[in-house]
């Protein structure tokens, strides 16, 4: 069962399951408006072990606030579980490149779909 939320500024949050794994997609533009629903949430979630998947490929813009949330939840994921926080982004796409820049991508699982 899949669940959506949007903000005014066009973000929208929706949540479902893949093959019994978690599965959180965003859309639009993760800024600091949109990154308390986001981590709201991620920390919904902290009870699950095991992989979440965050599905960005629909993200057209992201700044240093969304890439903390990311940072931030992914690392607790692995202290609390040891469990990931999978970041599915597409290849070559704006928010792959900042999640290169910024070196993201060597501190949780990024994976372009």
């Amino acid at each position: 069962m899949a669940s959506e939320e949007r903000s005014e500024s066009g973000f929208t949050i929706s949540q479902s399951h893949r093959d019994g794994v978690p599965v959180v997609r965003v859309d639009g533009e993760l800024d600091m408006l949109g990154c308390p629903k986001l981590e709201r949430t991620l920390e919904g979630m902290t009870d699950l072990s095991g992989e979440i998947v965050l599905d960005m490929r629909g993200l057209e813009f992201i700044d240093s606030s969304g890439i903390r949330c990311i940072f931030e939840h992914g690392r607790a994921r692995r202290a609390l579980h040891g469990g990931s926080l999978v970041c599915l982004v597409s290849a070559g796409g704006p928010v792959h490149r900042v999640i290169e820049i910024t070196g993201l991508a060597g501190e949780i699982d990024v994976r372009q779909g």
